[in-house]
This record gives structure tokens, sequence and C-alpha cells, in this order.
């Protein structure tokens, strides 16, 4: 079960949230494809936020770790090359964590949502 009520060292309070952990590693993919592209400081962009996705995480130990592990790559940190991959393999890691716990992941939660609404509009 997640603890809800996490604390993390600044005092302020965090919920696990596994769309917020989704936003933040997919804003992550996009600013490494533009550092790619010759914008270097997107590269500094997406750690940040795949710092934001491991505080998002933090009741979730082998996720947090996975993420964790991705971003020291990134930022250059540990000795451990990267690609695209990792980040997009942590996309389907969160889905898996999401299933645990809810049957379903919140991406496809959200599209099912987004779907129902458009089909409301038509």
């Amino acid at each position: 079960m997640l603890d809800s009520n996490l604390v993390v060292d600044n005092g302020v309070q965090s919920n696990d949230c596994l769309f917020c952990v989704t936003k933040h590693i997919c804003a992550a993919f996009v600013l490494l494809l533009e550092s790619h592209q010759g914008y270097i400081y997107h590269r500094w962009l997406a750690v940040g936020n795949l710092v934001e996705a491991e505080r998002e995480s933090l009741g979730m130990i082998e996720l947090h770790n996975k993420i964790r592990r991705v971003r020291l790559a990134v930022s250059g940190q540990s000795n451990e090359g990267w690609c695209l991959t990792d980040i997009t393999s942590l996309i389907i890691e969160v889905r898996k964590e999401a299933e645990k716990y809810n049957g379903f992941s919140e991406i496809d939660h959200y599209n099912k949502t987004i779907n129902l609404n458009k089909s409301m509009l038509l």
C-alpha cells in the first residue's frame, strides 16, 4: 500500500502520483530529444524533470530507483551510458506500477476520459 502522506526533506508533503511521474518522464523524453537537435540546455531541464519524477515516486522504491539510475546517467553522475529507450522503458514501468495498484494504468484511465469527452462533444 502506498503511503499517501510522504514528507520530503524540505518539509513539503508529497503524494505519490503516477500521473505526475508519467508527466515528468514524458517531459524529460521530449527535452532530451530537443537536446539532440541542438538545444543543449534542454538536457538539464530533462534532468530536473527526472528529479521531480523521483520525488513523486518516493513510496514506490523499485520505480524510484530505476528513475534515479536513469537520471544519474543522463546527468553524467554515473559511469553508465544511457539512451532514449531508457526513458521509454521508464514509462512502461510506470504503467506496470499503476496496473499493480489500480488494475489499469492512469494513462489508460485518462485516455478513456478524453475519448468519452470527445464522443460527448461530437
